[in-house]
């Protein structure tokens, strides 16, 4: 069962359950977060947000695959289970970069800044 789903599972049996979401792409961030999840076999949610990581590169250099592959190289230094790190997209919108209604490029649609690429098909 996936994690999200033994948590809601929880919930519903009156249960106090949660789980916290590190906002990050900092190596020495991520390697913190792995290592307490690790140590307590809790799931860890790592979400970038789409000025870090974008179809166009965001400010970490990273298009979503090349973020989804950088966590995956991380998580080799620790003892994690299949499917304990759960990746995710924070303050995703329309607009990356350029602000509300200040587009990056003229002419431009920013639809789906993270174009479903870490997960296809869950549209």
């Amino acid at each position: 069962m996936h994690p999200l789903q033994t948590i809601l599972q929880q919930q519903k049996q009156g249960i106090p359950a949660g789980i916290y979401s590190c906002c990050s792409a900092n190596a020495y961030v991520l390697r913190a977060a792995m290592q307490r999840a690790s140590a307590y076999h809790t799931p860890l949610l790592i979400e970038a947000t789409a000025n870090q990581v974008n179809q166009f590169g965001g400010y970490m250099n990273m298009t979503p695959a090349d973020f989804y592959s950088y966590v995956q190289e991380l998580t080799k230094e620790y003892p994690l289970e299949p499917g304990q790190v759960i990746l995710g997209g924070d303050h995703l919108g329309p607009l990356t970069g350029g602000g509300i209604g200040v587009p990056v490029c003229p002419g431009r649609v920013y639809q789906d800044p993270f174009g479903y690429q870490y997960a296809p098909g869950l549209r």
